[in-house]
């Protein structure tokens, strides 16, 4: 693939690009004057990072200020490219858009960085996604039963807890006590009462109202802000991207960004702090 004489690497100062694909990042332009500025393990870490919000945030263009330099990811044609401070996105994108999109895989993975009663609550969480139609999940840890209504509105705990606060509590106990978690799955009515992953995650952080569409994360915890519309798969890539390698090693400079769909409509916008904690406005 020749881009040296793209009219976005001819006026944005483009100092390098790549192409990327599952286990390889092939470099495939340097400008002369940048040879000893390439940095594979930064690309590396945005095209992770790319790689981790793309597909429950839709985005096929991240573009992420790095201290002073600026980078773009693609899965249009997987494309990384480096930047002098500047990018003309709107010749890059425009270069792209002849290329088909590659969306990474989605992950279906468990948060690593979660104790195991934790572990347990992300499980009944994983449940719960999934009951499009109505459902009855009946949850057993030990002699402790939960029997819940869920359908793609949401969830209502029906018998055996008085509310999430507790639900989580006998989750927790019986993952200390070394005890088994095991649901059984039938067919149900829609729950009266819904509530939302959010209003669950809200009763295991006390965080409560959230109207706003920000994500607010550390490594190894559950959100600390998240929006009440929040899907699971965006829980998941918020959590893995607050333990992942790349928030910690591009974290000690800080990181901004902003992700764009195909038509170059901004997406969402975050960044991640010194500390490694993950803001995240989604525009969804």
């Amino acid at each position: 693939m020749n881009i040296e004489y793209w009219p976005a690497v001819q006026a944005s100062q483009i100092a390098s690009a790549s192409a990327f694909s599952d286990d390889m990042i092939d470099c495939i332009y340097q400008h002369d004057d940048s040879r000893d500025a390439y940095d594979a393990s930064v690309i590396s870490d945005c095209i992770a990072i790319w790689r981790t919000i793309a597909v429950p945030f839709a985005v096929n263009h991240l573009v992420l200020q790095v201290d002073d330099q600026v980078y773009a990811v693609s899965g249009h044609g997987s494309l990384a490219f480096h930047g002098r401070r500047y990018i003309n996105l709107g010749l890059l994108f425009r270069s792209l858009g002849d290329f088909p999109f590659a969306a990474p895989t989605a992950s279906v993975e468990e948060p690593d960085s979660l104790d195991n009663g934790n572990l347990f609550i992300w499980r009944v969480l994983e449940r719960i996604a999934r009951c499009e139609t109505p459902r009855q999940l009946r949850f057993e840890i030990g002699q402790n039963e939960i029997v819940c209504s869920a359908d793609a509105s949401g969830v209502q705990i029906m018998a055996g807890a008085a509310d999430f606060e507790e639900f989580v509590d006998v989750l927790r106990a019986g993952a200390k006590s070394g005890q088994q978690l095991r649901y059984k799955l039938s067919d149900g009515q829609p729950p009266p009462q819904p509530s939302t992953i959010a209003d669950i995650i809200g009763a295991l952080v006390g965080q409560k109202g959230n109207d706003e569409d920000n994500w607010s994360a550390k490594r190894g915890c559950w959100p600390a802000a998240m929006p009440p519309g929040a899907h699971l798969d965006q829980l998941r890539a918020v959590m893995q991207l607050a333990s992942s390698a790349a928030a910690r090693n591009l974290g000690g400079v800080g990181v901004s960004f902003k992700g764009y769909n195909a038509d170059r409509t901004l997406q969402c916008e975050g960044k991640i702090d010194t500390e490694g904690s993950v803001t995240l406005r989604s525009l969804l």
